[in-house]
């Protein structure tokens, strides 16, 4: 019914190389008995753990996604602990991967940075960045399907964009 997502990029060799994750999916499940599969992250990822009520979930993947097989009943939380790579391409870095359906999916994401950046949060309906500590740090309210695309690049100031050059007349 719902997923929120809190992650951290990590640093290697002074670029953003690697972002590690926190999910909270709220789970419901209507089936009256038998075990019930349900699809989670993408297989892109690299899922550390999968928890409920503390103890490990069972998790298989199939169809390209990491899925959760349960006998519980009713609503409760799954913990993820996962994390996506970060590729960076002339000065703009990106994560990217497909979300499974939600119902309200929320963001929040911190960059470690001295200077201002500038976010891009793909589809998102709700965004605001600030400074927290040593990380700039973006939140969002996104669709709950598609995919989750956050992108980032030094805030660039209306003076350095233009490059003041001498008037010449011919």
């Amino acid at each position: 019914s719902s997923a929120a997502y809190e992650g951290e990029v990590l640093i290697r060799d002074g670029e953003p190389r690697f972002a590690r994750f926190n999910a909270n999916v709220r789970v419901e499940v209507l089936r009256a008995k038998g075990w019930s599969r349900i699809p989670v992250l993408p297989a892109t990822v690299a899922l550390h753990s999968a928890k409920i009520k503390g103890k490990e979930a069972a998790m298989v993947i199939e169809g390209g996604f990491y899925t959760l097989i349960t006998q519980e009943r009713g609503a409760f939380d799954l913990e993820l602990d996962f994390g996506a790579s970060v590729s960076t391409t002339n000065g703009q870095s990106r994560i990217a991967f497909e979300m499974a359906g939600a119902g309200a999916t929320t963001l929040r994401l911190k960059v470690p940075a001295a200077e201002d950046l500038d976010f891009t949060v793909s589809n998102a309906h709700l965004q605001s960045d600030e400074i927290v500590d040593k990380f700039r740090q973006v939140d969002a309210t996104l669709p709950g399907n598609g995919t989750l695309m956050v992108s980032w690049q030094r805030e660039i100031s209306q003076e350095a964009e233009v490059e003041k050059q001498q008037a010449q007349v011919y």
